[in-house]
């Protein structure tokens, strides 16, 4: 059963005054409470939880923007970790140019200016991946930006969908060998140190993914003769 607390109970439970509170509703962060008369307030679990998250989302990125730390927070509604949310969203989420969201394939496709099949296409390759989808997928910038890049290189290469599925499908193996090591590294940490074990894996990811791809391209364009001769040494 869920509970329920007035203020004062909430303020003691999360240890923050009641205007933060205050402030995180009126900003949309957290739900409004139910208001059995105009003069109270009932707050709820969810509203426990979502305090508790955007505290530790802050200690690790105090000076978080509000509109990003939004975002972060539809991500711990769907069960990610606070730490490992921040860290996703600053490697695929800061690119984001808006809020905006796009909750069919229909709005996703209008907004790339493509046919809705299009879509589906990208999505069944594991090319384009919502962040969480099942029956209704739901779409951001950050995926109208990937197919308006992809767009222009389809009559280049004609197999380009084919390439970048069996690219996609090795990135997520490597994602799940890594999901694997992390598992791991937390044997036996309570659910506070595994979200921090995540977190700084996750970063740790970021930046290796960042790195390696930056040095094999550099020695696959050398290769071609595309850029100067002298690369990172990398043992074949």
């Amino acid at each position: 059963m869920e509970n329920t607390f007035r203020m004062r109970d909430l303020e003691g439970a999360c240890q923050l005054p009641a205007s933060a509170i205050r402030y995180y509703v009126r900003e949309g962060l957290l739900p409004e409470p139910v208001r059995p008369t105009a003069n109270s307030a009932l707050y709820s679990d969810i509203h426990l939880q979502g305090l508790r998250a955007i505290e530790r989302i802050k200690r690790v990125a105090p000076e978080l923007p509000l509109a990003q730390l939004k975002r972060i927070l539809e991500l711990v509604r769907k069960g990610v970790e606070p730490e490992v949310a921040l860290s996703l969203h600053r490697s695929v989420g800061s690119g984001a140019s808006s809020d905006r969201q796009y909750n069919t394939i229909e709005d996703m496709a209008a907004a790339a200016d493509v046919a809705p099949s299009f879509i589906r296409h990208l999505m069944d390759a594991g090319i384009l991946v919502p962040i969480f989808h099942a029956s209704a997928p739901t779409f951001n910038d950050i995926d109208r930006q990937l197919v308006l890049t992809v767009k222009p290189f389809m009559s280049a290469v004609p197999d380009l969908i084919d390439r970048m599925a069996a690219m996609a499908a090795l990135i997520r193996q490597v994602s799940a060998l890594e999901m694997d090591v992390r598992d791991l590294a937390s044997g036996g940490a309570d659910a506070e140190q595994t979200a921090q074990i995540s977190y700084r894996m996750q970063e740790f990811a970021n930046l290796w993914h960042a790195y390696l791809f930056a040095r094999f391209r550099l020695r696959d364009i050398a290769a071609r003769g595309l850029g100067p001769a002298e690369m990172p040494h990398h043992r074949k």
